[in-house]
């Protein structure tokens, strides 16, 4: 689906959605070792993460947008215990860098298999509770549900294609 609006293309199609599907399992089965079960993906209605924690890629380039990874404070010691191989208790440094790591490959990952060559992605930025915050864009908010041991990760993302 494609919505022109003021010069820029607003794309939420498999060639976005899908290289995001395949990075979240291919980085939760190779690096964490938990698989993921995707679920079925859906248009947020408010703008703004549901999660106690995200972790944020802002792209630009040949498109603008974003990548969020959304998980609980409990998956978010995991994840940070699991890929960091000792116990993670608090958001201290070493989760919230766990945490970006888990991001920054996935976005990596999917970026790889985009259409579009020469997005540039920055570096992650992680938020503990960011009930008020909401995401930069005015374009819609696609929400690809994740299920791993038990917990639930949210992945949002928007992107728009820039007019050459």
């Amino acid at each position: 689906m494609n919505n022109q609006k003021s010069g820029l293309r607003v794309h939420v199609n498999a060639k976005y959605i899908t290289p995001v599907i395949v990075a979240v399992r291919n980085v939760f089965e190779t690096m964490i070792q938990h698989p993921v079960v995707p679920g079925k993906q859906f248009f947020k209605k408010e703008k703004r993460p549901t999660t106690e924690v995200i972790s944020m890629i802002t792209m630009s380039g040949p498109v603008s947008g974003f990548i969020c990874l959304g998980i609980s404070m409990k998956l978010a010691f995991l994840l940070s215990s699991k890929l960091l191989e000792c116990e993670v208790s608090e958001a201290n440094g070493d989760c919230i860098d766990a945490i970006g790591e888990i991001t920054n490959m996935i976005t990596g990952n999917a970026k790889s298999e985009f259409p579009d060559d020469g997005i540039i992605i920055s570096v992650p930025k992680v938020i503990f509770d960011p009930a008020q915050d909401s995401y930069p864009t005015a374009a819609p908010v696609i929400s690809i549900p994740f299920e791993t041991q038990g917990e639930v990760l949210l992945v949002d993302m928007s992107i728009i294609r820039n007019s050459k």
